[in-house]
């Protein structure tokens, strides 16, 4: 099967790209916000600059890994648990 074939019908595997690409933009916003909110815990008022600007300490970084990884699983568990459904269907 080649690279760009995961779901062996070209029509889904063309929705299950929109699918990721539309995760990807919601995912960039999720973690803005967490940037932007972030920020305002610290301080009443901030600028795009400072959103630009912003760079985690080790902690909140590690704080945000945990929430992309837990993003990450949400989106592709019903892939991975089909999966491991079909396979026990077929046993």
């Amino acid at each position: 099967m080649s690279p760009d074939k995961f779901l062996g019908d070209p029509v889904l595997d063309r929705m299950m790209k929109v699918i990721i690409a539309l995760s990807q933009e919601l995912y960039v916003l999720h973690d803005r916000l967490g940037v932007i909110e972030h920020l305002l815990d610290e301080r009443e008022m901030i600028s795009r600059k400072d959103i630009e600007g912003y760079r985690p300490d080790p902690l909140h970084q590690s704080r945000i890994l945990s929430e992309r990884d837990a993003f990450v699983e949400r989106l592709l568990s019903p892939l991975i648990d089909g999966d491991e459904e079909a396979e026990s269907d077929r046993a």
